[in-house]
């Protein structure tokens, strides 16, 4: 490859396998093309078949990879490293205000900081500033469901919002040095997200926290914010205590 190609055109953050086989096609020019492309390399393997317009902002494309070892290619060993996916996007736009699209993500396996994820599945809608996306994950050591909604269209965004935290286990995902789990229910609903303006809900239930030898449990918090002209009113409820702040908040 460096033989075949100027020299410095490659950055400095990537590394190219020592050895690549790619077959396929490719029509048109760098803005408005096909491609059906099948790579083999020494660090895996790739595939992206679709289309892609700048200029008319459109695209339709697939991805897959096949054991890629990411970290080797962009210079990040020591954190990231083989990566199995497959990935489409469709759709048009490429700012989450004026995109009408699809994505979904189906992760089969990723090497992150010494561990191997297994099991993510990412859906994502985007509309017109709106946009719905659902995720979950089915890994020994994390384990959710995730619905989210939100609108894009002014400066703070709305979110509306359901976690379920089955397992998270930071140990052993290789997050942090001392043992810590955690469980949740989460709901959220919010107008806006300004955090000076802040109005909209969160109730946590079933929260469940281990760090090393604490075991924190309680069954709900909620949290409710108002916002109006006279200042910023935030209410939380909780087994451990009830607060409430009034004021203005910057």
């Amino acid at each position: 490859i460096h033989r075949l190609i100027p020299a410095k055109s490659i950055p400095e953050n990537l590394r190219i396998p020592e050895s690549i086989s790619v077959n396929g096609k490719f029509r048109g020019t760098i803005k408005r093309f096909f491609v059906q492309l099948h790579t083999m390399t020494d660090d895996g393997g790739a595939d992206v078949t679709g289309t892609l317009d700048l200029d008319r902002k459109t695209y339709d494309l697939k991805a897959d990879t096949k054991s890629l070892d990411i970290g080797y290619i962009l210079k990040q060993d020591s954190l990231l490293g083989k990566v199995t996916l497959d990935a489409t996007a469709k759709g048009s736009g490429f700012e989450p205000k004026k995109m009408n699209s699809d994505f979904h993500v189906h992760l089969s396996e990723a090497e992150i900081n010494s561990y191997t994820y297994h099991g993510l599945a990412l859906d994502a809608e985007l509309q017109n500033g709106s946009g719905n996306l659902t995720s979950s994950m089915q890994d020994p050591n994390i384990a959710y469901r995730l619905k989210a909604e939100a609108n894009f269209l002014d400066k703070y965004p709305s979110l509306k919002m359901h976690l379920s935290l089955d397992t998270l286990n930071a140990l052993a995902l290789n997050l942090l040095k001392d043992t810590i789990q955690m469980h949740l229910e989460m709901d959220a609903d919010f107008k806006s997200t300004d955090p000076e303006a802040l109005q909209g809900k969160m109730s946590l239930n079933d929260f469940g926290l281990t760090y090393g030898r604490h075991i924190l449990h309680t069954d709900s918090i909620s949290l409710v914010a108002l916002h109006s002209d006279t200042g910023q009113a935030i209410r939380l409820r909780s087994e451990a205590a009830d607060i409430d702040w009034t004021g203005r908040f910057k």
